[in-house]
């Protein structure tokens, strides 16, 4: 008995290795719908953070984003932990997620973020975060309620 159970508890004290996933932002792919979860290229970063396979096991969601002016608010839920978008441009300024929002006409500078986090682990690197509302009242580029967050080479432009 004592052979059987020497295997056994090796197999238990192994460490389980995450599965990352990586997805692709790219304005010409086609909008994913429910059920398509399977895809790996997205036309928009929302249509990226709902259709998205999920990692296993500890893992990360790496969401490649192509050059461009992605015009979206982008939400961050609290069931997507350790997201990263990534912007494949050669400076942040090539990548830019906009919006326009302001305090007066979103009814308070807590609902104007371009890109609000809710999740643990968020990280972004080589992006610019907007709120291109201008000079019109409180614009929030983002607003991170999450926890551990990591940015890396991104302007965030507000006002």
């Amino acid at each position: 008995m004592p052979r059987l159970l020497v295997p056994a508890l090796l197999l238990l004290a192994l460490p389980a290795f995450a599965a990352d996933v990586h997805v692709r932002v790219d304005p010409a792919a086609s909008h994913a719908n429910p059920g398509q979860e399977n895809l790996t290229t997205f036309p928009t970063i929302v249509n990226a953070l709902d259709h998205h396979p999920f990692a296993t096991d500890g893992g990360r969601v790496f969401i490649e984003i192509v050059p461009g002016v992605y015009h979206e608010r982008v939400i961050v839920t609290q069931n997507h932990n350790n997201i990263t978008l990534i912007g494949l441009g050669k400076s942040p300024a090539d990548v830019v997620i906009t919006n326009s929002l302001n305090a007066k006409t979103a009814g308070g500078t807590f609902f104007t973020e371009t890109v609000e986090i809710n999740g643990t682990g968020f990280e972004a690197d080589n992006i610019t975060f907007e709120n291109a509302a201008g000079n019109t009242g409180q614009a929030v580029a983002v607003a991170d309620r999450g926890d551990r967050s990591i940015f890396k080479h991104c302007p965030f432009l507000g006002h």
